[in-house]
């Protein structure tokens, strides 16, 4: 695709948006400096951590994490089923941990879940992505995306992975995400954006 080639392209000529490329393997550092701290499974965490991120900021997600890890209350911000769902991460079973990562259709959390694990076999499709993909491909709208997740992603990860093959493609999604949040205007919610 042409034209996400030239925005891409863009993107990492933009200092910030390049540096934003390590930011899973950034927070799977982090999220592992912190399971050897708790001793909690490297997956579970990850799960967790995922689980714990709609609708919340970047900073407030490992605050939360943090804070969950601890045995801390839920921070303000975070809303309550993500928390009950994060720490209900932290107690899966290998086997169901394998089963929620993958043998269940991919949904955000569970995509974001896999790239805090490096898996370069997803990428994290969101509202923010949405500001750039929208341009390329006919997502009627952002329910639409999360509604129909695994479909849209099996459309649009072939054409992010071929921007720049020789770079994991959760890398070149987390550039395109900063970039996005930065450059590009939110989506509506509720309309159709086509």
């Amino acid at each position: 695709m042409i034209g996400l080639q030239a925005v891409y392209s863009e993107a990492v000529r933009n200092n910030k948006a390049r540096a934003s490329g390590q930011f899973y393997e950034a927070h799977s550092r982090l999220i592992g400096r912190y399971c050897d701290l708790y001793s909690v499974p490297f997956a579970n965490a990850c799960i967790a951590f995922a689980r714990l991120s709609p609708r919340t900021s970047v900073s407030l997600n490992l605050k939360a994490f943090v804070l969950l890890l601890d045995g801390k209350p839920k921070p303000n911000g975070v809303l309550s089923a993500n928390w009950q769902s994060a720490q209900q991460a932290l107690t899966l079973s290998e086997e169901q941990v394998h089963c929620y990562l993958y043998g269940e259709p991919l949904t955000k959390v569970r995509a974001f879940a896999r790239n805090l694990l490096l898996d370069t076999g997803v990428i994290t499709l969101d509202a923010i992505m949405c500001r750039i993909l929208r341009d390329y491909f006919p997502i009627p709208s952002l329910n639409h995306l999360f509604q129909h997740y695994a479909e849209w992603h099996s459309r649009i990860y072939p054409a992010i992975r071929e921007l720049e093959p020789a770079v994991p493609p959760y890398q070149i999604q987390a550039v395109l995400w900063d970039y996005a949040r930065r450059v590009y205007s939110p989506v509506p919610t509720h309309t159709p954006f086509l």
